[in-house]
Order: C-alpha cells, then structure tokens, then sequence
C-alpha cells in the first residue's frame, strides 16, 4: 500500500464533475453481462483503486463494497489520500415495478457504510478513512429493449449533500428524502449516487483511504403536488 508523506502539495482542481456521459458509462456497464463476468465495474463506477503487483488485479476493488464482507475493502489507487476520488453506485428503488413518471414523488434513501479498512483494527487504523464526502444523487431516466436496459435521456440532480463520517469500524446510517425530477416521457427510473472524498482521517501507516461495504436503497413515499 502507499506510504504516508508529510508533504505539500498546491493544486487546481477544474471541472472536476460527472458528467452525463460518464453516468452512461457506468450504468451501461452496470447492466452489462459480460461486465459482470469479468467483475470489471472499476472501468466507470469508481475513479480509481488500488492495484499491488503481489495480489490480483481486483483485491482493492469496488465490488468489494458489495460482497457483504466487512474483511474486504476498495482502496482508491489515486496519489495522496485519495480527496476527490469517486464512487458512482447505481441503486434501485424497492417498489420499481409500481412507478410512473406520471405522479411526482418523494423518494425516502437510506445509505450505509463500513467506513475504513474493517478487516481488522489494526488495518484500520494503518489506512485513511473518510472523515467528509460529498454525497450527489441523480435521477436517471432508463428504458429497455429485449436484450438489455440503457440510459435513455440526461441525469438529474436530485440531491447533495455533504456528511461527516465517524472514525468507527461501525455500520454508520444515514437517511434523506428529496423527489425525481423526470417526466413519463421516459421509461423506468433509476438513482444514482455520486460520493466523492472531501476529506480524510490519517492512517498511521499507508496513505490510501478505503471503505469495507456500502449499502444503499430507496422507497416511493406520498406524492409530491406539482
């Protein structure tokens, strides 16, 4: 892993946003066979992630926040501590088979996560862990054909927010509600969520900032009025 420098560095970050087609690339991928057979989410759904010549290509990598094994982690693989690396988490909503983009509504999201290196105390105190993020959620608008789901039509912003994580191995919660902002000229809905790293707590050791499990999921509550 990447060794911890005291050093500084003075840098111009520009544009450093998703942009649509970027979420295409990541849903797209999301949906695609051949990509989950590979276990290659890392092209588009996460910035970076660590790579080590002793160990396989996807030890660090991003399905490891979805194996539902806290002894498993994704590392960015970025220089420094990882500020400004990304996740893009594509989620669907519990009751997708009952909605119409006829009728607005709010959607209630619950985000959980295994913040830092979990597999033991002592890999989680070597490594970084996320003290800030950025959390932007989009609504994006899907259709289908017979073989595949697509992005039909531009990503919205539907929320951000900025958080604070806790310095714990603890599962942490935390909850939002906000509403879908497309229209029944489109056909299935879907979230995404865009968490980028503001800010980190030090490891003592390495200088990679990693997270054991993210869990996220969304439900429909009362209709909005237009």
């Amino acid at each position: 892993m990447k060794r911890s420098f005291f050093v500084i560095f003075f840098t111009i970050f520009i544009g450093f946003n998703v942009f649509t087609q970027d979420i295409k690339n990541a849903i797209n991928d999301y949906f695609s066979y051949e990509v989950h057979e590979k276990n290659e989410y890392w092209k588009y759904c996460c910035s970076s992630f660590l790579n080590e010549n002793n160990k396989d290509i996807n030890f660090y990598g991003y399905a490891n926040l979805f194996d539902d094994d806290t002894l498993t982690a994704w590392a960015e693989g970025a220089t420094g501590s990882g500020i400004n690396e990304y996740l893009l988490i594509p989620f669907y909503k519990q009751d997708e088979s009952m909605f119409s983009y006829k009728k607005k509504k709010n959607i209630n999201i619950k985000l959980q996560i295994n913040n830092g290196y979990c597999k033991d105390e002592a890999l989680f105190k070597k490594n970084n862990r996320v003290k800030k993020a950025k959390l932007t959620f989009y609504d994006v608008p899907l259709n289908s054909d017979i073989n595949n789901m697509f992005v039909d039509g531009d990503a919205a912003v539907i929320l951000e927010k900025i958080v604070e994580l806790k310095d714990s191995q603890e599962k942490q919660e935390f909850e939002f509600e906000t509403k879908l902002v497309n229209n029944e000229t489109y056909g299935i809905p879907f979230t995404l969520l865009k968490f980028e790293i503001l800010e980190v707590y030090k490891g003592t050791d390495y200088d990679n900032t990693a997270i054991s499990e993210i869990e996220i999921y969304g439900e429909y509550s009362s209709n909005i009025e237009n």
